[in-house]
């Protein structure tokens, strides 16, 4: 787990609680200026990509794809907008461009991001009630 010390409080506890300390670390620092490591064979970004920008993106996606092990995983999980953003993600785009400049992104601008971190393999599972969230995983190349 790698984020702002305010955001993991209490994470490592959690984590030891159910056994997982050998498994699962916390690591305080900020990903977009900080280096993430290296070595992982999993690298999950949850709701963090509507948050930044494009160019902020390119630069993170790219971190992830260097952290990882041949054959380790990026899962991305966000709310995707289509070419014409619904309602829903027209507004939740206008609420992060107005707090962070951030916006919704298209699975095709995810998954450019993570090809051009040297990633293949695309999936992507649209998650219930209306599809609205997605998961998009993609494989490093051995």
């Amino acid at each position: 787990m790698y984020d702002l010390p305010v955001a993991v409080a209490g994470t490592g506890d959690a984590i030891a609680a159910e056994g997982l300390s050998d498994r699962v670390s916390v690591q305080h620092g900020n990903y977009l200026t900080d280096e993430i490591g290296e070595g992982y064979d999993v690298v999950l970004c949850f709701f963090l990509l509507h948050n930044h920008t494009d160019g902020d993106n390119k630069r993170l996606v790219a971190k992830m794809g260097k952290a990882l092990n041949p054959e380790g995983m990026v899962v991305v999980h966000e709310f995707l907008r289509d070419e014409r953003p619904d309602a829903f993600n027209a507004l939740y785009s206008l609420l992060f461009f107005m707090y962070s400049a951030g916006r919704n992104y298209s699975y095709q601008e995810i998954t450019g991001w993570l090809a051009d971190a040297g990633l293949s393999g695309f999936n992507r599972i649209d998650l219930p009630p209306n599809g609205q969230s997605s998961l998009i995983m993609a494989v490093k190349g051995g």
